[in-house]
Formats: structure tokens, sequence, C-alpha cells
């Protein structure tokens, strides 16, 4: 409408012949005319889109349950650590977002971001940035390498989603601790890092966490550095004897008190599995290799069909005693990450959808005001008669079950 006003208070401009003004008249009639039309033509489209994506959420299951789970997730934050708390801990440390919950609290940030990113709601922004400026001693000079690589990943996904410079750095100052203070030569030739600043360890998770959080660096900033970091330590990581001829992924050596490197822990989690799908995906995105994308569609399918008993994502380990502490994680990143494969390659994302909900449905079924559910999701696991289990298991747990709800939201909202 003001367009339309500031057409017609413009002066009539003089012209040569007996018929310009009749000419000009006509001419201001038909430019009326098009705005008038054009305006109504941008509002219905405009209406139209709004309504596509105000249909696009209303008809995604999994939004409506991901907000409810962001703001249950957030009645753990603590405002005096800057942290997510356990109100049940049996372990204070872990509780307090130190040393044993650094990884859980990385996993609850990129829930977070990624809920931004989703609903662009920024009611949780202060929090999420004060968890990691308030901890960033803690996380910087963590004791575990993958520690700091999953808080790389998030600082990095937080730049991109809030344009944040300030966790881009973060994110590649964690990176560069890494390579300085971890990298090995022990295990199978130079290449990769440590699991520990002990050097106890030389495994697959922070070994696929380092390609991963290198190659995104790689694509957010096109500095050949972290190309050449995620390059150098895939190299190293074909020829560990890490990965099996099946696309399996063991887990990790032992590393002797005398610096060699012992035997091979085979040791099968789903989360090794989603890290090498994200680390393989990340290498074919920045080195345009078809034969990379293959091999990530079959470490898929091999680990879904692993992991899957009856139609639900277990690990292999079914004994909570055995195998419990923080792998009550494990399947909510092994998820994620599926979804993010399953949404930018062709994986089938109808069956993966329909497998992902049927997971779902199993918990919501199972669901009991004594039990929390993450270790074996198709079977309760009573956490409040459980003292082995020294984690702050209630959020823990809850975690992994928004991870899958967060997989759910991704394959819906391409």
């Amino acid at each position: 409408m003001y367009k339309i006003i500031s057409l017609m208070s413009f002066p009539r401009t003089h012209a040569c012949g007996t018929d310009a003004s009749g000419r000009q008249g006509s001419i201001l009639v038909f430019l009326l005319l098009f705005l008038i039309m054009s305006n109504a033509v941008f509002a219905k489209n405009t209406l139209a889109q709004n309504i596509k994506h105000q249909n696009k959420h209303q008809t995604n299951p999994y939004m409506a349950d991901f907000k409810k789970d962001v703001d249950k997730m957030m009645e753990f934050y603590s405002s005096d650590v800057k942290f997510w708390q356990d109100r049940n801990c049996i372990h204070p440390g872990a509780c307090q977002g130190r040393e044993h919950g650094i990884w859980f609290w990385a996993q609850a940030a990129m829930i977070l971001v990624n809920y931004q990113e989703l609903t662009n709601d920024k009611k949780y922004a202060g929090q999420l940035k004060d968890s990691y400026l308030a901890n960033w001693d803690n996380i910087l000079n963590a004791e575990y390498y993958d520690d700091r690589l999953w808080w790389a990943l998030t600082l990095l996904k937080i730049y991109q989603v809030n344009s944040d410079i300030d966790a881009l750095n973060r994110s590649k100052a964690l990176v560069a601790s890494v390579v300085d203070q971890g990298s090995q030569n022990v295990c199978h030739g130079n290449g990769g890092i440590y699991w520990d600043v002990a050097r106890t360890q030389v495994g697959s998770i922070a070994n696929t966490l380092l390609i991963t959080a290198a190659g995104r660096l790689y694509q957010a900033t096109h500095d050949e550095k972290y190309k050449n970091i995620a390059d150098k330590t895939w190299q190293w990581l074909q020829q560990s004897g890490l990965i099996g001829f099946d696309h399996s992924l063991a887990d990790n050596y032992a590393v002797s008190r005398k610096g060699l490197c012992g035997t091979l822990a085979n040791w099968h989690f789903t989360y090794n599995n989603g890290m090498l799908l994200s680390a393989v995906s990340t290498l074919e995105q920045i080195n345009h290799q078809k034969k990379l994308a293959s091999f990530a569609d079959d470490i898929a399918r091999k680990a879904l069909y692993d992991y899957t008993k009856g139609g639900v994502i277990e690990e292999v380990c079914t004994n909570a005693y055995a195998c419990a502490e923080d792998k009550y994680m494990f399947k909510g990143i092994f998820v994620y990450n599926v979804a993010l494969y399953a949404r930018q390659y062709k994986l089938s994302i109808n069956d993966i959808k329909k497998q992902f909900a049927q997971n779902y449905e199993v918990i919501l079924n199972r669901q009991s005001p004594a039990q929390i559910y993450a270790f074996n999701w198709s079977l309760p696991v009573n956490f409040e008669r459980d003292d082995s289990l020294y984690n702050p298991a209630d959020i823990v747990t809850f975690l992994s079950v928004v991870y899958l709800e967060l997989a759910n939201v991704i394959l819906n909202n391409p």
C-alpha cells in the first residue's frame, strides 16, 4: 500500500505531443494494477509458504516431544556450575560437570543447539553459551581426548547455527590441543591419537571424532591443515586393524606401562560405528570420492543389522552390570549419526524412519515412573535400586532417548 500511495503522489512530467498526458495516465493505471496484482500474488505465496512451514512442524510427530524433552533436559541445568546435574547422583563429581561428566554435557549442548536450529527458539541461548564459557578450563584440559573432541563438534555446530566466531575459535583450539598433545606412534605406525592423556589406549572413538571434527572445520574454514589432519588420521585408521573386513569396528588397543601397543580389544559398541559413519561421510564430502560414500553405506547397513534385535537397536553386550556406565549414551549417538547420514545420502530414509519410529514406540510403551531406559531400549532398567551405576544415570539415559527423538525430527525436516 505504501508503494501505491508514493507512486500516485509523483508529479506528472511534461512530454511533447497532444496525447502525452493520456498515455501517461494509461501507464499509471497499468502500473497501479500491476502492483496491486503483484502484492496480491506475493501475499498469497507468502501465506502458502507460512502454512506449509507450519504444517511441516504440525505433521511431524516428534517435534512436540522434542520440545518437551528439551524443556525437561533444562530442568537438570544448574545455574551454579553452568552444567547439567543429576538430582539423584551417586557420584557427585560427575553431576557437577567435572571429569566424568564432560562428554555427557557436550551431548546436552549439542541437543540444545540442534533444538535452536530446528525451532529457531533461542530461549536457552544464554545457558548454552554459559555451559562452555564457565567450564572452558575443564573442557580444554580434559583427561580424555574424545571428551575434548565431542565439545569441538558441539562448538562448531554452535558457530554454524549462531554465527558465533568465539565458538569456532574454541573448536579450533580443542582440535589443536588434541593433535599437539595426543599424537601417537606406538600402535601400527605414525598417525592418529591416544584416547587419553595417560596414554593407556589407542582406539576408534577418539580417531573417528578427530576425523569428523577436522573435516568439518575444513568445510567451515577452508584451511588445508584441517583437511590434512582428517586425511592423515583416516590413512592411519584404515591400516590400524580396528576396522574389520565386514565393516565392523573394534574399540581399542591397550597400551602397556612400557609404552608398547597391546592386543586388540575387540569390543563393539553402537557409537563407534556411528562415529565411523560420521567420519567416512565427512571425508567423502571434503575429498569427493565416491568409493567413500559406498563404504559409508556398507558401514551403516552392517551396523543396523548387527545392533538390531527384533527391530530394536541394542548394544551387543546386554548385561547392564558388565556394560553400564557411560555406555548408556551410545545408542543415542548412533541413531543421531545414522539420521544425518540417511538425510544426506542414499540410504533408504523411509526404512530408517520406520525403524526409528518403532524404537521410539518401544520406549514409550515401557514407560514407568520408577524406570528409565537407554542401555536396553526393549527392557526397563531400574536405577533406583542399582548402586553399581555411579555415573549420573538419570540424565545420561534421558539424553540417549532424546537423541532417538532428535534423529526422527531430523529425518522429518529435510
